[in-house]
Parts: C-alpha cells; structure tokens; sequence
C-alpha cells in the first residue's frame, strides 16, 4: 500500500480543526465586552520567556499515528516572526505537501495528488464557526506561552517542579488531566499551560472543548540545546468524540535563526485542481 500524502492532509487538518474548535468559545468570551487590563505580572513573566526571532528555520521528522495506521514523514520549515509560517512535507525524499500561513492566509499545495487551495480561513471558519488565530499555530510550533483565558480568569498553582496556569481553575477539573476524559462540570473552554519552574519553558498545553468534546494536549519532552531553547521533541495528542484517538510525534533539528529573509513563496502550476472543502 502506497503511503499517499492525503493521509498527511487530512492529519493536517483535522489537527488544525481541533485547535481551532478548542478556542472557540474562548475567543467569544474575549471579543465580548472584555476590555483589556494591565497583564498579570505572572502571565507577564511567563510571556517574556517567549522565543524572540526574526527568521528562523529548521526540519523535523514526524510519526502519524491516525488511529487505523501510521504515516512517517520529515519536513522542512521556514517561519518569519508574527508573519509567515511555510512547511515543506516529503516521504522518501520525495515532497508531497507544502503550506504556507500568514496572519489571514492559507496557501495549501498537494503535490501528489495536484490540487491546491489558496484563499482565507474561512473554510474553517464556515465548518467550525469560529476564528482563527495565527499566534496559536505560531505559539504551538514554537512552544511559547500563550494562553488563551484572559489576564483576569485563571488560577495560579505550583506542582511539583511546574507552575500551573488554568481557566478554569484547576481544582474544578477532577483528573481529566491525567485520565483524557471529557469534562462533564460545565461547558466552558479548558486551557491548562505547565511552565517549568527551572526553565521557564513550556512543558505542556492542553486543550478542551466539552461542547465539542474535542482535547488537545501537546507535551514539550525536551529543548534544543544552547541559547535558543526551541522545541526539540514534542507530541500532540487529538481526542475527538466517535472517533480514534490521535498522535503525532516530531523530532526538530537544524535550528537556524537570523536577519536574512528566507524564501517563503509557493508557486501553484497552472494544471493543478482547486480543493473544494465541504
């Protein structure tokens, strides 16, 4: 059996799915009334811990694991600051997928199959009925903090060697942190962050939507070594309702950063076929 790059699509954007519809009714809260106050000064603290660059680029390799078979795949990245995050997907030395987001775009190229999408998020948004947000990809790939319950609703906890950001407050969620269990206490949007109390780093993000009833939890295992603490090893891990559940390990390296502009095109041959997402 062939291993085509539509697994690898349809992994990619399940993935995007998921983060998106986890931060649904977050977002709502915040665009509702909210207006912004003086950060917290330990959501400050955690936030100046957050990689600062210019361009910065690297590969990973990555193992699939959709519930029915697994996908391995390696891939090179190229991203630009709050600006641009551009991917290149390969098997076997051969580049099936490349994408591209920006702050309002998204350019999707599937070279095995030759179709294209090219246009805004509103595919997601129509689907999900939601926003996007480009610093949450940004933050999720880069491992910085960035939450996503405002500066006034969250509790602050320390355990073990993790300071613990919550909202809601952590005690009110049982051990669905440890078990993956749906919350059944309410309907409002989970996000936990770990921080190192070492590092100051990231360890892990988690997600939940209970309407939904889909999680996200991302664990940072380790950092690259030296100034530039990028993610060295990470898993995502995706639970949705009615369906398997879902993994993607990735091992980064070759981390680069500097001032020079990288090359973050994609062309589109004339031939390829529009994707219609439904």
């Amino acid at each position: 059996m062939i291993l085509s790059a539509k697994y690898i699509r349809l992994f990619a954007l399940l993935l995007c799915s998921a983060i998106i519809a986890s931060c649904s009714s977050a977002r709502k809260q915040r665009n509702k009334g909210y207006q912004a106050k003086k950060e917290d000064s330990l959501v400050a603290v955690a936030r100046k811990n957050n990689l600062n660059f210019e361009w910065l680029k690297g590969r990973f390799d990555a193992t699939a694991d959709l519930g029915n078979e697994q996908v391995s795949f390696n891939a090179s990245f190229r991203m630009k600051k709050d600006s641009v995050i551009w991917i290149s997907i390969s098997k076997m030395g051969i580049n099936f997928v490349k994408v591209v987001l920006t702050k309002d775009t998204v350019v999707f190229l599937d070279k095995f199959h030759g179709t294209y999408y090219t246009g805004n998020y509103s595919f997601f948004r129509d689907s999900l009925k939601t926003d996007i947000d480009f610093n949450l990809f940004q933050a999720i790939f880069a491992g910085d903090f960035h939450p996503l319950f405002t500066a006034d609703k969250y509790s602050a906890t320390t355990e073990g060697t993790n300071h613990i950001y919550a909202s809601p407050q952590k005690s009110t969620l049982g051990n669905i942190l440890e078990t993956g269990e749906f919350y059944k206490g309410g309907t409002e949007n989970i996000n936990v962050i770990y921080l190192s109390m070492d590092t100051s780093r990231v360890e892990r993000v988690y997600y939940q939507n209970p309407v939904n009833q889909y999680i996200l939890d991302i664990l940072y295992h380790s950092r690259q070594d030296g100034t530039f603490p990028f993610p060295k090893k990470m898993m995502m891990a995706l639970k949705s309702a009615g369906t398997k559940p879902k993994k993607l390990d990735i091992d980064f390296a070759k981390i680069e950063t500097g001032s020079v502009p990288l090359d973050v095109k994609i062309s589109i041959p004339k031939e390829y076929v529009p994707i219609k997402i439904k």
